[in-house]
């Protein structure tokens, strides 16, 4: 049986992803613990990689985004790492106020939406429209930035205040 650094080692090499493995002693991760490892993805479209940290749980950051998952439970993890990779989904981050200040982020995926075993996956139409229901009646401006592996998908939305 395949270790979770095996499963995802094996799906970089898939996707042809470069990749870093990073280890205890790493002058730049010197938060990493003895058995503890952090793969750093590498993005060849914008200085946007994605990082995987093998601590207690897998922690999956990419963009203002993250999430952490069971050692042991590693098909959903794949499945969002393989959908980031594939431009297939990104992720989601909400800013408000004239500071823009941050309010919240998850997944969101460009035209189907997915649903998984843990979690449904809301199409960027359907953020959009439930962003400008919640906060369209506010007084201060919205913003939700879309941010893919490749930039070019990237899309930025501003709700302002409904008159």
């Amino acid at each position: 049986m395949e270790t979770a650094l095996e499963t995802v080692i094996s799906l970089l090499d898939e996707l042809v992803c470069k990749y870093e493995l990073h280890s205890f002693g790493d002058a730049e991760y010197s938060w990493l613990g003895e058995d503890e490892l952090s793969i750093m993805v590498i993005n060849p479209n914008a200085d946007r990689n994605m990082e995987i940290d093998f601590q207690n749980e897998i922690s999956l950051f990419f963009a203002e985004w993250h999430d952490h998952f069971p050692l042991d439970e590693t098909e959903e993890m794949c499945t969002v790492i393989t959908g980031i990779v594939r431009n297939e989904i990104c992720s989601r981050a909400h800013f408000h106020g004239s500071e823009q200040q941050w309010g919240g982020s998850g997944l969101s995926c460009k035209d189907i939406p997915r649903l998984s075993d843990f979690q449904y996956i809301p199409t960027i139409d359907e953020e959009i429209a439930e962003y400008t229901k919640a906060w369209g009646g506010m007084e201060e401006v919205n913003e939700v930035r879309f941010k893919f592996w490749n930039p070019k998908f990237d899309k930025t939305v501003v709700i302002e205040k409904r008159s």
